[in-house]
């Protein structure tokens, strides 16, 4: 209902066909118009064209050129934040490597029966470290190997 209102308002407020306000082509077929109409009518088509590849142009650039600025200030931001704490963050996680390492040892061993402070300890947790190493050593063969 209301687009046929609007529509009816449309053709009414339309100029009539042939008078002064209308467009030259607008009371003419497509078989009527001249040469002359299809240029113009081409070249308002090739004006609206260009001016939107100018502006899709133009917007590719922007975009380009923040992506680039948005990867430097990215690199900047690492290069002065990330790596000057890489190596405390290295020695740190080895720290707590060792750690995890030692209190499993000493899980082991307490189980295995023998007490702290003891020769029998000693040789639990030289045990342990031989076994650590053999297993050390197949993952890293299984690594070189690729099969």
């Amino acid at each position: 209902m209301l687009l046929a209102a609007l529509k009816k308002f449309l053709v009414w407020r339309r100029p009539p066909s042939g008078s002064a306000q209308c467009a030259p082509w607008e009371n003419r077929t497509p078989q009527d118009r001249t040469p002359q109409d299809r240029k113009q009518r081409d070249r308002r088509r090739h004006a609206r064209s260009g001016r939107a590849r100018h502006i899709l142009q133009r917007l590719h650039s922007e975009i380009e050129l923040a992506l680039w600025a948005g990867l430097l200030a990215l690199l900047a931001w690492f290069a002065l934040f990330v790596v000057p704490h890489m190596p405390e963050a290295h020695a740190r996680a080895e720290s707590q490597r060792l750690h995890e390492i030692e209190a499993m040892d000493n899980l082991y061993c307490e189980k295995f029966g023998s007490a702290q402070g003891t020769p029998q300890r000693r040789q639990c947790l030289l045990n342990l470290g031989a076994y650590r190493a053999q297993i050390m050593q197949r993952m890293l063969a299984d690594q070189e190997s690729p099969f």
